[in-house]
């Protein structure tokens, strides 16, 4: 379970029997709480819907409604094997795909796609480096940088043009969802302050322009949370951390890594300060600063 300024939502795993679903989803709600996660074993996504999750965690468990069996034990890594194996045959166009992502729509189902924790998944060869990490490798402390070259899943040749192409149909998916106005939300499985900005350059990568990715980010997300009245736009009556960053975000998403100098609650934060502290180079200098 999950709380936060009132926000507190009650998150289920794949191991979750499903015949326990309707009835903890029906009394969660009862409570006030957000239900939402993963989709549990011999489940699929459009089964979630209809017991009233609020929210779907990882792009793979939305991919897997349009071919996980009724007797597959997506416990196990089946979850991402059947995804490399046959996502890149799905017709996004097709009227199942059209009818499921109109009902993520009309429920105003909230999907978390985490694309960054599949990039390196379904891409990177062992040896080869983590393909989301690759523009930062050389800032990172060199023993955390070798155990980027390893990965839980096989890609070799037999299956590597194919696993290649179902991540992209993910993104894909991600683009349509969006654009049919499903409630996307940027989050990451891996390490956040590293891994958040390759997210979002992962969303604007699907098709999503930059300025519409940095709403999902900030109003959005703070819409989902809640918190709309308090944080997530810049007006008055509103809480607002500033952030510098070197160049435009609104044009190159890549900025947001560059961030400079933050300000919150009338404390000033030097990124580059605290990136040295963790042995990692930082992304962009402190600009200098004159007193008043």
């Amino acid at each position: 379970m999950y709380a936060d300024k009132g926000y507190t939502q009650l998150k289920l795993y794949n191991s979750f029997k499903p015949e326990w679903v309707g009835p903890t989803v029906a009394h969660a709600h009862k409570k006030g709480l957000k239900v939402g996660g993963h989709v549990p074993a011999f489940m699929r996504a459009a089964d979630v819907l209809e017991a009233g999750f609020d929210e779907i965690h990882h792009i793979n468990q939305v991919m897997l409604n349009f071919f996980v069996k009724p007797k597959d034990d997506t416990r196990t890594l089946l979850r991402f094997y059947l995804v490399g194996d046959n996502a890149h045959r799905i017709n996004l166009d097709s009227p199942e795909a059209r009818s499921f992502v109109s009902q993520l729509v009309k429920r105003q189902t909230v999907v978390d796609p985490t694309l960054s924790t599949f990039e390196g998944s379904f891409k990177q060869r062992q040896g080869q480096l983590n393909p989301s990490y690759h523009d930062i490798a050389e800032n990172l402390p060199p023993q955390f940088a070798r155990s980027l070259r390893r990965n839980s899943m096989d890609v070799n040749n037999s299956n590597a043009k194919r696993f290649s192409a179902s991540y992209d149909k993910m993104l894909a998916l991600v683009a349509k969802m969006h654009q049919a106005g499903v409630p996307l939300v940027a989050g990451t499985d891996d390490f956040p302050g590293l891994m958040y900005p390759r997210e979002l350059a992962l969303y604007v990568k699907a098709g999503i322009p930059p300025g519409e990715v940095l709403r999902m980010a900030t109003v959005g997300s703070a819409k989902v949370a809640g918190m709309a009245h308090d944080v997530g736009a810049i007006e008055v009556g509103q809480r607002a951390d500033l952030i510098l960053v070197s160049g435009d975000p609104t044009r190159d998403i890549n900025a947001v890594r560059r961030v400079q100098l933050v300000i919150r609650d009338g404390v000033m934060l030097d990124p580059a300060h605290i990136w040295r502290a963790h042995g990692i180079t930082p992304f962009a200098a402190m600009p200098p600063l004159q007193r008043p």
